[in-house]
Formats: structure tokens, sequence, C-alpha cells
């Protein structure tokens, strides 16, 4: 601990490399619609060479529907579609309303631009990192359609008219008669679901396998988004028992084995190979009536995501099971054709041993905690954000006996091009707390005590980062700084405390919904940790949990159980009307 504080002290001295750095962070903010922007951008997703499934793209899942017929699936399709973009027309016409702050300086705008970049983003693969294309020069009228693994362009208009709803599901019905009659799919698209340099090279051995290629691979880059025509997983996917305490167990397939859909498609055998990961929208619809959402994160946050994607499900509300055709000539959708060699063939199967090694690993789980949500909560006058990042740090500490870094996304939309902070929820306040929470020899009092002050540093450190003062942002700014400047990387940056600091075995994100049969959820971020997302509702809470069955340290069901265990512990701690007056 000496040795590091002696080398922060110095990075801070009078002239030393941090008063460097700050003043070239300062020019910078002059220049800068937001200094931090591209930092953030190119450490958290473009340098980022995992693949996408699993690792990077949230899976949401919207509410089960009940198909009785295939036209009925492709007119529940037809509205989202229809409704995407319609939001879209609304969005370029400067036609939604500003989102505002609802608590903290309440009523402060926010920055819309995620908004505008869900539909015009791209994220292009390359050797050395990755490249966010801006489409919107394009302005594409049309979407893309996966079906079958083939890929085919669907517009949006027809003489410059929108289509209708009918006249969108007459045109998926197409789609879904030509993939049929021409089943043999090259699975191009599983390229997209590999490592990222990897991907980069093969996009260029299929750019030199045909020129076609790369006009191909343009129309899909420059398509307003994808939606994916998949087959059922089956109900037992992946073999993962039912657990005591999943409340989300429907006619059919659980909550968990809907997650899988969204998150990979379920490897090679299903609908891997019927997504294109690399597009920020892809919606996902199958017979048995589950639908959702992959998405690609570089481009926004779940938050903006989610509330678009719950406003289109809301209002499909028709549920027709008879498909008119069109009163009017359409114009049929263009099937996307490929030309392989040898080369990208042979990519395409080392893709798929590669994806399917990677679903196989992939431990997740799906947990609706029903003993109570945020109205408990909120009646022991606690914040339900805080409160369940403690309930998780309690719950890691119970099972690992210990703690370890952990990351929650803290919302800067206040901000100009804002993205997100750190609110790191280990502090010395809740390990005091969650070492005493099993000791018999400690107080009620005294237990409730200390978690008082964990939890209202918890919000402290919240508020600090929505507000622009967090400490993670600023630190990347000042080593990339370095970079920028030519100079050497500096000590503090290199140090192995940085790197624990920064190797976070617990990654967490409040992710809100109006229905509570919607969630999103994603993977962990390190292999030997845990992620996990998190959805009060009044009455309930709905905990999305990832790991590695390849680490034998983690264990989602052995989280999943203590996430539960720890739930009733805080309840039966605070749940007296004495709970905060108690002193010991």
């Amino acid at each position: 601990m000496k040795e590091l504080e002696d080398i922060a002290e110095q990075f801070a001295a009078p002239g030393g490399e941090g008063e460097v750095l700050q003043k070239g962070l300062l020019r910078k903010q002059e220049q800068d619609h937001n200094w931090a922007f591209q930092y953030w951008l190119h450490s958290m997703y473009l340098r980022v060479p995992l693949a996408l499934p699993v690792n990077s793209n949230p899976g949401m899942v919207f509410p089960r529907r009940q198909f009785s017929t295939n036209d009925a699936m492709l007119l529940y399709m037809a509205q989202l579609i229809h409704g995407a973009y319609q939001w879209r027309v609304k969005l370029n016409s400067v036609g939604l309303p500003i989102d505002r702050c609802s608590s903290r300086d309440k009523g402060q705008p926010l920055c819309m631009e995620q908004y505008h970049r869900v539909m015009t983003t791209y994220r292009r693969p390359g050797r050395s990192r990755d490249y966010q294309l801006d489409t919107s020069s394009a302005q594409a009228q049309y979407i893309m359609v996966c079906c079958g693994g083939q890929q085919f362009q669907l517009s949006l208009t027809e003489d410059w008219e929108p289509l209708t709803v009918d006249e969108l599901a007459f045109q998926l019905r197409r789609c879904q008669q030509m993939a049929e009659q021409s089943p043999d799919s090259c699975q191009v698209a599983l390229l997209t679901s590999d490592d990222r340099r990897v991907w980069g090279e093969s996009r260029e051995a299929l750019i030199n396998a045909d020129h076609l290629n790369a006009e191909t691979l343009a129309t899909i880059e420059n398509c307003l988004f994808v939606v994916c025509l998949d087959a059922p997983l089956p109900t037992s996917f992946n073999g993962r028992k039912r657990l005591s305490f999943d409340g989300g167990v429907t006619d059919g397939r659980d909550d968990t084995a809907m997650a899988h859909q969204m998150l990979h498609g379920g490897g090679t055998l299903f609908n891997t190979a019927n997504r294109w990961f690399d597009k920020t929208i892809q919606m996902v619809v199958s017979s048995d009536g589950v639908s959702g959402l992959c998405y690609e994160h570089s481009a926004a946050e779940g938050i903006a995501v989610v509330q678009l994607m719950e406003q289109l499900v809301a209002s499909a509300e028709r549920d027709d099971v008879t498909l008119e055709p069109p009163s009017r000539p359409l114009e049929s959708p263009n099937q996307l054709e490929w030309f392989l060699n040898d080369d990208v063939k042979a990519r395409i199967e080392k893709s798929a041993v590669s994806v399917d090694r990677l679903i196989d690993d992939l431990d997740f789980l799906v947990l609706r905690f029903p003993d109570y949500g945020k109205n408990f909560i909120k009646s022991v006058r606690c914040s339900p954000d805080a409160f369940l990042q403690l309930a998780l740090q309690l719950a890691y500490y119970r099972l690992h006996d210990d703690l370890v870094a952990t990351y929650e996304s803290a919302s800067t939309r206040r901000f100009r091009q804002g993205r997100v902070d750190c609110i790191r929820a280990v502090t010395p306040q809740a390990l005091d707390w969650v070492k005493v929470m099993g000791d018999v020899s400690i107080t009620r009092g005294e237990k409730i005590r200390l978690f008082r002050t964990a939890l209202h540093l918890q919000t402290d450190i919240m508020v600090e980062n929505i507000l622009g003062q967090g400490i993670d942002i600023h630190l990347l700014g000042l080593q990339e700084m370095a970079t920028d400047l030519g100079m050497d990387t500096p000590q503090l940056f290199t140090h192995q405390s940085f790197s624990i600091a920064n190797h976070f075995g617990l990654s967490t994100s409040q992710v809100p919904t109006q229905n509570g049969e919607s969630f999103m959820g994603y993977g962990a971020v390190v292999p030997d940790g845990y992620g996990c997302s998190y959805n009060p509702q009044p009455d309930f809470i709905v905990f999305c949990i990832g790991s590695f069955h390849s680490c034998e340290m983690t264990s989602s069901e052995a989280f999943g159980s203590s996430i539960s265990e720890s739930l009733g512990l805080m309840r039966d701690l605070l749940k007296s009307s004495d709970a905060w007056t108690s002193s010991g």
C-alpha cells in the first residue's frame, strides 16, 4: 500500500505527469463536445476483441404472446416494424419529446443522441480494432430480414409511401417462402459471432472472394435494423433444471430458456446463423410466442433501447390470424447473395465451432424473486438501487467469503454525448456491513447502523457519477491522454492494483421495464465473474445472472440462491417499524 501511495503522490505532484495530462484534457475539453466520448467508446467497445454474443450484446425478452397461426406471428412482427419506422420518422422531424431527469435537478434535459444512433450505427470489425459507422447519410428506407440463416432486403416504402402493417406482414411471408425454396444457407452470418479481430480478417477475405460481397455487406451495414424470424428453441434448452426459486415458468419455455434465444440464438443447430450481431437492433420472434431483442451495445445504453422497445410492444395490439393480400403490387424482397471460396467456407466452419463452444460455456439464469419489490424497499426508506447493490455485495460475500471489484453503470446523459461512468459498490463501509450480517454476536441495531452507513455512501457515489464527478472516466482520460501526447504510460496505470480495481468480477446495472414480463440481461465481462442486471418491480424483482461453466469458482445457480437468501436477511433486518431508530 505504501508503494502505491508513493506512486500516486508522485503522479499528482506539481509539475508531474498528472498535471501535464490534466492540462491536455482541459485543452481537449475546449475542442470537443465531450472530451471523454471517443476515449470511452474505444476503451469500452471498439478495442475489445471479444465476440459480441454473450460477452457484449445484451438480450431482451418481450412479454410472451400466443400465435395461433404463422400469419399471426408475422402480423405481430409487422406491427413492431411499422412502429419502429414511424418512431424513426418522428425522431428525424424532431418530434420526440426531450427526456428529462426525474431526480437530482429534476426536469434537467438529457442528451438525446443515443436515440439518433439506434438505427444509424453499425459496428464494423477490423484487424486491430472495430469501427463505428454512421449510416445516417445513406437515408435507408429498408430493413434486413433474417430467415433460415438467409438475409433479405425488405423496403419499408413503395413509391415513397410507407408500407402498412398488413403489407409488411405479407412481405415477411414472402421472405419465409423464399427461404423455404432455397433452404441451403451458407451461414455467412456466423462470422459476425466470432472474435472481433478474426471477424475483421474474415470480412476482408469475404470481400476478396468476390467484389459483389462488398455490395452485400454495404446493404446490410446501411439497413435501419434487423428482423429475425426464428425457429423455437427446445423447452429444456441447454439441459438446465428449473430452480425452486424461478417463478418465470410459462406454458413452454421458462424465462431462462427465452433469454438464451435473445442472447445468442441457441447455437448453430438453432438460430445463431439467423442473426447479424454487428447491427444495433435485431428484433426476434418465433412461432411459440417468444419474442425479444438482441442489440449491439456500442450505439446506446440499455435504458434508451428498452424504452423504445416497450413502446413498440405496447402498441402492437392487433391479434389477427388472417393475412389479406395487399391491394397494390409490392416489389418482392431482395434475397442477398454471397459468393464464397474455400477459404471463406473454412472460416465459417471455424466460427461455428467457436460460437457453439461459447454458448455451451454460458451459465445463465433468470431469477424472479417473488417475496417483495421496490414498494417494500421504499417503505423502509431506502433507495431501491442502492439497496439492491448492497444486496449483491452481501450475496457475493456469503458465497465467496470476499468482495470483488463491482461495476454499476451510471448514466451521464445530463451532458452532451454522455453515456455512463462507473458506480463502485465495493467500499470499506460495505465490507464492514456484510462481515457482520452473519455474526450473531453483533446486535441488530449495530447491523442497521453499518447498513445505513454503507447505503448512504453508495447513494453519494451514485450522485457524484451522474453529476459528472466519477473517478473512472477521469482516470481513463488521463491514461489515454498519455498516449495522445506520446508519453510512456504512467506507473499509476501499470501497477497491479489498477488491474485489480478494473477486473470487474461483478458487472451490474439496473434495467427497469414498465411491463414486469419484460427483462434484459447479459453475460459476465471477465472469465471468473458474474454479469447481473436487475429489474425492480413493485412487488417482485427480476435478476438476470450470467457466468461461465469453465470457471470452477462461479455458479449462476449458487449466486441466485445467495441473492434470494440475502434479500430475505435484509427484509428481516429492516422490516420492523423501529428499523431506522434502533441503535443497538
